[in-house]
């Protein structure tokens, strides 16, 4: 397992991104400039991997599986409570400096709840269901938006290659690279066209899997 960090962090830490800022459009009058308003636009850098065989191996846990609901929420980055201003930049800040640099930490992230049809890599078993953290989604009329990150479908099943984090939701290893749609005969496909691990199918994947063991 990885290292550990408090839920709230693990939700955007998870997710190995580092967040370069958010910005959002829009200027005075008209309804153009409302509805640019109501758009944010995240950029994050992410991990990338060299081979489905490094995905598989980094992933902790691999499966095939169907988005059931979906809910969007906002996270916030950890506090420290260090008091050493070399280790924390926020030491000697007041109570209420504190809480308004976590504020502006904020990030918004749809958590899905996926149910698990078949095991590749991982605990967990078939029936079971996880919930999958992805940064972005729609909240109190904005919608915040990684460019990377394709939104779990309901109904769809898909194969992920997943981060385990305590007391958090998964999430990808990476949003293009660590998400496949699945057919009914276990192909598997890109969901991004930058995406150029090609996996070939389930099985394969299964039989590299017990190859790695």
């Amino acid at each position: 397992m990885r290292s550990i960090r408090p839920a709230v962090v693990a939700v955007s830490a998870t997710l190995s991104l580092a967040l370069l800022g958010a910005c959002s459009g829009g200027s005075s009058g008209g309804s153009t400039a409302a509805t640019e308003a109501q758009v944010v636009s995240y950029h994050a850098a992410y991990p990338s991997y060299s081979s489905p065989a490094d995905l598989l191996d980094t992933a902790n846990l691999v499966v095939r599986g169907v988005p059931q609901s979906s809910h969007t929420k906002q996270v916030f980055m950890d506090v420290s409570d260090d008091s050493d201003p070399n280790t924390n930049p926020q030491a000697g800040l007041s109570s209420d400096k504190v809480e308004e640099a976590r504020q502006d930490s904020a990030i918004v992230v749809t958590v899905s709840t996926v149910r698990v049809d078949e095991v590749i890599k991982g605990d967990a078993k078939v029936g079971d269901t996880i919930e999958v953290s992805q940064l972005g989604g729609s909240l109190d009329g904005t919608k915040y938006n990684d460019p990377e990150t394709t939104l779990l479908s309901k109904d769809s099943p898909y194969v992920l290659f997943l981060a385990e984090h305590k007391n958090a939701p998964y999430d990808l290893l990476n949003p293009e690279q660590g998400m496949y749609t699945a057919s009914s005969d276990g192909q598997l496909a890109p969901v991004s066209k930058d995406n150029s691990l090609e996996i070939g199918s389930v099985r394969t994947l299964k039989n590299a899997a017990k190859a790695a063991k």
